[in-house]
């Protein structure tokens, strides 16, 4: 990351100098942490702190952002491979958005966090699908997986999680959907699931996508269903939903 121009002198030239200054000064420290972290954030493209700037102390502003400044110019690092016992196996892992947040997805549909900054990597549950009730689409299923939407205008790290399976005596993809909130600061601070919506729909396309009020899938016949999902918030009986389809006009040298 090259970030000269930020500052005339070089960051950690300034680090050492506002280290000495008056008590009287430490808004203007904080300050100038903070609009250094924002043009970072629109210059460089960095991804912002997961908590408002306020939350932060001035020495934990400075902690950031010297982070990220040095990360692309530190020498090659060495492989460190750790190794604990899961609880089982799983489909699929991401990564949130700012580096610090593993998510793991399991073949039973739970999802399960893991905090990269924490040295010992130790596994929580962030949400278990099956706890919601005994629906046997829950619990005899084959998992398709999840998406992830970011909701990067909350103050706070926010984002929402879809998950799809479906069984192979029924001919419908269940869908739920879970709120995801950073709850607690710095290295206390943990991730929470809270349930908000689930449906169905009739198709075994896989393909689709979903933002805050949206549920997109690829149909069979070349068209897009839309589902406004938020008519299915707090309705967790998994209803079938009702989609409207537009046509998509498909290059013919593409799809003959």
């Amino acid at each position: 990351m090259e970030v000269r121009g930020l500052t005339p002198l070089p960051v950690e030239v300034i680090s050492r100098i506002l280290m000495h200054v008056d008590s009287s000064d430490i808004s203007a420290v904080k300050k100038f942490w903070c609009n250094h972290i924002l043009r970072l954030c629109e210059e460089h493209l960095v991804t912002p702190p997961e908590e408002e700037l306020k939350e932060y102390t001035t020495a934990e502003l400075e902690q950031w952002s010297m982070r990220r400044i040095r990360a692309r110019s530190a020498p090659p690092v060495k492989w460190q491979l750790h190794s604990r016992d899961g609880c089982n196996s799983y489909d699929d892992i991401q990564i949130i958005p700012g580096g610090r947040w593993l998510l793991e997805i399991h073949d039973d549909s739970s999802v399960h966090f893991i905090d990269l900054d924490n040295d010992n990597l130790e596994q929580h549950l962030l949400l278990d699908p099956r706890a919601i009730d005994s629906d046997p689409r829950v619990c005899d299923h084959e998992f398709v997986g999840v998406d992830i939407w970011t909701d990067h205008k909350a103050p706070r790290l926010s984002f929402r999680l879809e998950g799809s399976f479906f069984n192979e005596n029924i001919s419908v993809i269940s869908a739920y959907i879970y709120q995801v909130n950073l709850i607690g600061h710095g290295a206390r601070a943990i991730l929470v699931a809270q349930i908000i919506a689930t449906f169905r729909r009739n198709t075994s396309n896989f393909v689709h996508a979903f933002n805050d009020h949206c549920f997109v899938y690829s149909s069979m016949n070349r068209g897009l269903g839309i589902f406004g999902y938020r008519q299915a918030l707090d309705c967790f009986d998994y209803p079938l939903m009702e989609c409207h389809t537009h046509t998509l006009e498909i290059c013919p040298d593409v799809y003959p």
